[in-house]
């Protein structure tokens, strides 16, 4: 996704010189170094100083700059939490902050370097809208549209601070989903018994595991968030209402994070259970991001048997399913 979105901020700092990219000594893995490389006059490269950047970035926004800063989510968010909630999130002001290598993505950087954490933090911040692509093709429009200050088709932006998450690695085009009202990518059934909600790389995850369940006769719809903050609560709460489960599945722990969006909205207004799949309450291990994914349950297979356990669990019972049988299962798909 660096590269898709690389390409949308280059294209967006060309049409708009308002655009000022500050990166935190990272822009070569970021890809925000094509803007240094084409327009240096509208990049400066902060050094390691992310709690500074943000303070500049909403200096340069006070002054009527729209500024995007760029680095590694784990650390952007981590160590500058203070200044995003204080000097960007307080005011409001327009700063989009572009947080690369999010969930595991870091993968061999190691633990420090992912960003497991950084949903739950800024669905916290008042007037932060939280954006999610869910493969390089909406990381490329997606981020067009946040940078351009435009909403979907035209529409009106959401005012705010932004803050798009973007995955490490390049991620295949995710075959039908149109995007519709509330940001969402919709894969469909007429009479799901199961609605998927899942957000970035676990969304192409979520539509292979429901075809997994539609080969064993249960109907599966697939809703992938495109923002997550404001949550399209109408527009989910009507998709997922008639379904006897609902399944979360996000490349963040299952705290704070895409789950406890849904979760919130069902407790809210009611309706049917919640499984909330992602990584749990643990911190994460260095190894090749296939296996991550693997190893914390975010890949198809494993999304697919945890579904089907919970579908077969006492409705009264923790939704996480008995483990004996989920192991099995896994084993079996």
């Amino acid at each position: 996704m660096r590269d898709a979105f690389g390409e949308a901020l280059l294209h967006a700092c060309e049409a708009d010189e308002r655009l000022f990219v500050l990166d935190g000594d990272c822009s070569h893995s970021t890809r925000s170094g094509r803007v240094a490389d084409r327009l240096p006059g509208s990049f400066l490269n902060t050094g390691i100083a992310e709690q500074n950047m943000m303070g500049m970035a909403a200096g340069l926004a006070l002054a009527g700059f729209r500024p995007v800063v760029s680095g590694f989510a784990s650390i952007l968010v981590g160590r500058a939490a203070e200044q995003i909630l204080l000097s960007i999130g307080w005011p409001g002001l327009p700063v989009t902050i572009a947080g690369h290598y999010a969930g595991v993505s870091g993968s061999l950087e190691g633990a420090p370097h992912h960003a497991i954490t950084d949903l739950g933090f800024m669905r916290s911040v008042p007037g932060m809208n939280v954006w999610v692509p869910a493969d390089d093709a909406d990381a490329r429009v997606l981020g067009g549209e946040v940078l351009a200050g435009i909403g979907p088709a035209g529409a009106p932006p959401l005012p705010g601070p932004n803050y798009i998450r973007l995955c490490r690695n390049p991620v295949p085009p995710v075959a039908g989903g149109p995007r519709g009202p509330g940001d969402l990518r919709v894969w469909d059934h007429p009479d799901p018994e199961v609605v998927f909600v899942a957000c970035g790389v676990a969304v192409p995850e979520c539509v292979a595991a429901a075809g997994l369940l539609a080969e064993r006769g249960v109907p599966a719809r697939v809703l992938g968030a495109l923002r997550i903050k404001p949550f399209p609560d109408a527009e989910v709460y009507d998709l997922v209402r008639a379904c006897a489960l609902v399944v979360t599945v996000e490349e963040h722990t299952t705290v704070g994070g895409l789950g406890g969006a849904v979760a919130e909205l069902i407790a809210a207004r009611g309706g049917p259970r919640v499984l909330r799949l992602g990584i749990a309450d643990t911190f994460t291990e260095t190894g090749p991001y296939r296996q991550l994914l693997d190893k914390y349950g975010i890949e198809a297979t494993a999304i697919a048997a945890a579904t089907h356990a919970a579908r077969r669990a006492d409705p009264g019972a923790d939704t996480a399913g008995p483990r004996a049988e989920l192991s099995m299962l896994t084993n079996t798909w």
